[in-house]
């Protein structure tokens, strides 16, 4: 299993941060795969599921309480044809983008997912 890592460009209020992700065995169910987002301030484990959406390509980011199977939070992701994307996180909704679109646009983007 190939594990992808790359540099997230530079926000506001994250200045170094970097995903890596590591896809799902083929015939494990929806599990897209396992994306970890880590910057200077925060380290986030997030199991990624897709799921239909019409007009491109949505996702489910289930975020994991680390060495366990606990998830706390989830948040829908959107990636629209014309490349403009939507999440339901706080981040998204005060400043209009977020670490999760800006990680699945880097892989969609990279042909990982």
């Amino acid at each position: 299993m190939t594990t992808f890592t790359e540099l997230l460009e530079p926000t506001k209020s994250e200045k170094h941060g970097c995903l890596m992700f590591m896809p799902a065995i083929a015939d494990f169910g929806m599990k897209t795969g396992t994306l970890m987002i880590s910057g200077s301030r925060s380290y986030a484990v997030y199991d990624v599921e897709e799921f239909p959406a019409d007009h491109g390509r949505g996702f489910m980011l289930f975020k994991k309480t680390p060495g366990t199977d606990i998830t706390e939070d989830r948040y829908a992701c959107f990636i629209g044809s014309d490349d403009v994307g939507r999440c339901e996180c706080k981040g998204f909704t005060r400043y209009g983008s977020c670490k999760h679109l800006q990680s699945l646009f880097t892989l969609v983007q990279n042909n990982q997912i």
